[in-house]
């Protein structure tokens, strides 16, 4: 059972100034990201066009979380709480990212002979959800951007918005339970593909209720990063 929150000593999060900052920060990275592109393309045509995309792209998700700071305040105050909590509560979230691990192999065990077996399902997760096959043949370079992006930098972004924010505004409305289903719904269809949708929402279901147990994001961030590098490792053995 969840514990319940502790009293909020902070401002509510607003539905308005969340998008504002998500407004702000994704028009900002637009704006930038072009600009340098267009900047840099005749430097890295010669070199690299694969490393100079991902290093836009890294850029972006990092102008998202400067802009998430600047609304919000310091990301390891409340709301957004990315803060260590204790070595128990980072114990508990390996220990249910495991649990929610192993819930999501046997969902796609129980679908997967609609999609062509379990192996095929495996491979089509992994080539849609990580890098590993799109960066076959790319440089060291663009490798270690991507691995940065993917394995650190992006889960900081989703758990600051999902986790940190989006949860905490759902919660004003709506029972803690059902803010979670919410969160979790709106963070699978962020997604996008139909074959990641079901892992990302048990993986929100799993990392809401760590955030709720926990009353740290920083927890829910150990379970993505050790999500994404294991996904990461598992493609790289399959499309080597």
């Amino acid at each position: 059972m969840i514990a319940p929150s502790a009293p909020m000593q902070y401002q509510p999060v607003g539905g308005r100034r969340l998008l504002v900052a998500l407004g702000g920060g994704a028009g900002t990275a637009a704006v930038l990201g072009y600009a340098i592109y267009y900047a840099l393309r005749p430097l890295f045509a010669e070199v690299n066009k694969g490393l100079l995309a991902q290093l836009i792209v890294l850029g972006v998700y990092l102008i998202l979380i400067a802009a998430f700071r600047v609304a919000f305040g310091h990301l390891r105050g409340d709301p957004i709480a990315l803060r260590f909590s204790s070595w128990r509560d980072i114990g508990l979230a390996c220990t249910v990212w495991l649990a929610t691990l192993v819930v999501v192999v046997l969902c796609y065990l129980v679908i997967s002979p609609a999609i062509g077996g379990f192996m095929n399902t495996v491979r089509l997760v992994i080539s849609i959800g990580t890098d590993a096959k799109r960066l076959q043949s790319q440089p060291l370079s663009s490798w270690g951007v991507a691995v940065v992006r993917g394995c650190f930098v992006v889960p900081v972004f989703e758990e600051v918005l999902f986790r940190g924010l989006l949860l905490q505004w759902l919660k004003r409305y709506v029972p803690v339970y059902g803010a979670i289903a919410l969160m979790a719904a709106l963070f699978a269809v962020m997604h996008v593909y139909p074959i990641l949708m079901l892992y990302a929402f048990v993986y929100g279901l799993a990392t809401g209720m760590v955030r709720e147990r926990t009353g740290s994001t920083f927890n829910p961030l150990i379970m993505h990063v050790l999500n994404n590098v294991v996904l990461l490792c598992v493609g790289l053995s399959i499309f080597r």
